[in-house]
């Protein structure tokens, strides 16, 4: 895709449930608001390219480079890498079955470097890699908001997010 956006896409129809967010910001929140975005990505991808609009281009953009960020942390094991990798314990907290009935285990100490990836290995443990398409697999919002804390901290971004952070940090090579 050949598109380059001059700043965030910012929602400005008031009747919008959107309204006055960014797709940054949906991009990296967990939940309904993710989910609306992911939704209108769906809807964006049964467009052609020449059917698509500016929504639907910055939708393309920000999932295209949300898979291609370099962390900035250093792994919390040799202190010398970027972490590149974390590990997820899933347990299950219930019995009917259900998403909600499952819970995970994911934080700082379980991030690494690929050097270090043997120490984030285990039991029961998935490893994935920093990148923010891999939010969308955790069951819960609550888990969804661990996953998001946890790649503010890989990449160093600090909160209180603004909408022209969000959008510097995913445009930048």
């Amino acid at each position: 895709m050949n598109y380059s956006p001059n700043g965030p896409y910012i929602f400005t129809n008031p009747k919008s449930r959107n309204y006055g967010s960014s797709v940054e910001q949906l991009f990296i929140s967990p939940g309904r608001k993710r989910n609306n975005l992911l939704f209108m990505k769906s809807k964006m991808e049964e467009k052609k390219e020449r059917e698509m609009n500016a929504l639907d281009k910055h939708i393309q953009w920000i999932f295209e480079r949300g898979e291609n960020r370099k962390t900035k942390t250093l792994c919390p094991h040799c202190k010398a890498k970027k972490v590149k990798y974390f590990s997820v314990r899933y347990t299950r907290l219930g019995y009917s079955g259900k998403k909600s009935d499952i819970g995970c285990s994911l934080g700082i100490p379980y991030s690494a470097c690929e050097d270090c990836l043997n120490k984030i290995k285990g039991e029961k443990t998935e490893i994935f890699p920093f990148k923010f398409s891999v939010i969308d697999g955790f069951p819960t919002v609550y888990d969804q908001k661990k996953a998001i804390e946890l790649f503010l901290w890989a990449f160093n971004l600090k909160r209180p997010l603004k909408k022209e952070t969000i959008f510097q940090f995913f445009f930048e090579e």
